[in-house]
């Protein structure tokens, strides 16, 4: 067994393939007293469900299980995120007996958090070395707090999206954005593979604003494909790897 860190992923290397790792939380966002931000708790737990599930699913593996260390009661907190992520389950095409999971039955809480891990599992993990001159596009666009609709909203990166881009084989590797920014993952692909990310000049994008809860990713594509893309009107191109 050999481990690896990549980007915000636990790898764990096994001889049948690689168990992916990812680890999200959200606190202070909810319906209770202490919260800093209304928002309804179906909604903390499909957002937050969304983050590890893009996350481990990007990079080629498929979810076997997610925890959720609900840090309030069952009822009505509780049940209303739990709810949320078996709807967020069912949008990525997942059965909800991936779900396990704990509340807080001792104490009472005034503020709403919530932990979530996702483990996968993958025969061969997505992330293609590429060369020199391969663009980096935007799909979605960076989004956070009040501005994230909160259903059916076309500007959020999508499950079938991701899949898309999965069956394309120009497609290098694929990484959600969060609280970091775009640049900060364009960054990140590039320097996996000891090169330089060179943003445009001119894109119509915030580079560095928040993406909340991976409301747009990032692709590595081959030049040709990615200029295609962007013809296409299916992502932004936000600069290339040197």
């Amino acid at each position: 067994m050999r481990m690896e860190k990549r980007r915000d992923l636990n790898l764990i290397h096994l001889p049948e393939g690689t168990l992916v790792v990812s680890c999200d939380s959200c606190g202070g966002i909810g319906e209770k007293s202490g919260d800093a931000f209304a928002c309804g708790s179906y909604y903390v737990g499909r957002f937050t469900a969304r983050v590890g599930l893009l996350e481990v699913m990007a990079i080629g593996a498929s979810p076997v299980v997610i925890g959720n260390g609900v840090a309030c009661e069952m009822e009505p907190t509780g049940r209303e995120i739990i709810r949320g992520i078996q709807a967020e389950l069912k949008a990525a095409e997942l059965p909800d007996t991936l779900l396990t999971g704990s509340t807080e039955e001792n104490f009472p809480t005034v503020m709403t958090a919530v932990g979530m891990t996702v483990v996968g599992f993958a025969s061969r993990l997505r992330m293609d070395p590429g060369e020199a001159g391969d663009l980096l596009l935007c799909f979605g666009r960076p989004k956070v707090g009040a501005e994230v609709g909160l259903e059916g909203d076309p500007e959020l990166f999508s499950y079938q999206q991701l899949k898309w881009l999965l069956a394309q084989p120009q497609v290098r590797e694929i990484s959600p954005c969060g609280s970091k920014g775009i640049a900060w993952e364009g960054r990140c692909l590039a320097q996996l593979r000891g090169r330089d990310f060179q943003p445009v000049s001119d894109c119509c994008l915030d580079l560095e604003r928040s993406a909340g809860p991976a409301t747009c990713a990032v692709a590595l594509v081959s030049r040709k494909a990615g200029e295609e893309l962007a013809a296409a009107g299916k992502g932004v191109i936000i600069g290339e790897m040197r």
